[in-house]
């Protein structure tokens, strides 16, 4: 197979077309075909499509080859990823309601997650650098700070409460705080409007009385 297909650059596939910053069902077939095009440009649109497959028999051609696939399958991975890093940057709860926001959220840390997976300890059997709880207390942190920025003003109390807390709390621990925070608040207002109706009904009784005991006197 001609050794052009196999040509390496450092290009990454940002540099060749402009992509939209939230890939969507209604954005998506653009994308897809910007992507595809901008492969061909590159004569890399082979790799995948199969139809430029792994050669055989020559080490060189085999190593180039395996070079440019994994090449490619990491600038598309790039791609999605930057999209994705810009939605959760751009989230907010908006019209959402907390659990609607707190799922959406999730599932765009889970796809991120996916796409760009936590760092390896090497140290081999017996880990001294803890790099794996080290690791997972900073993605914790940065998932609560982003959680809490994005909800709705009226939160700002509850927000900054959170924050103060030591040793701070994770997301998910923040969010049923939220959630007890706002059933508090739903109780607190039942109660008060039970209450108002009773002393209006009361106000209402006492003066219905006085006017019987006035039409009593009369009589």
């Amino acid at each position: 197979m001609d050794r052009k297909f196999y040509n390496f650059s450092a290009q990454t596939i940002e540099e060749w077309y402009s992509y939209p910053h939230h890939l969507t069902c209604k954005n998506f077939l653009a994308w897809s075909k910007a992507v595809k095009r901008a492969l061909g440009a590159k004569m890399k649109y082979g790799f995948i499509t199969g139809t430029c497959k792994k050669p055989s028999g020559d080490p060189e051609l085999i190593e180039q080859w395996t070079r440019v696939d994994c090449m490619v399958a990491s600038w598309l991975l790039n791609a999605i990823t930057v999209n994705l890093e810009r939605d959760i940057a751009s989230i907010t709860q908006g019209d959402l309601t907390k659990a609607d926001y707190f799922t959406k959220i999730q599932m765009l840390w889970d796809e991120l997650a996916q796409l760009r997976p936590m760092p390896e300890c090497t140290c081999g059997c017996a880990c001294t650098c803890d790099l794996a709880n080290a690791t997972t207390a900073l993605v914790e942190q940065w998932q609560l700070i982003q959680f809490l920025m994005g909800l709705n003003d009226k939160y700002d109390n509850d927000r900054s409460q959170i924050l103060v807390i030591e040793p701070r709390p994770s997301v998910n621990r923040a969010y049923s705080m939220i959630l007890r925070v706002k059933r508090q608040r739903q109780v607190h207002l039942d109660v008060t409007v039970r209450h108002d109706g009773a002393v209006m009904h009361a106000g209402n009784f006492e003066k219905r009385k006085d006017g019987n005991n006035f039409r009593r006197k009369e009589l």
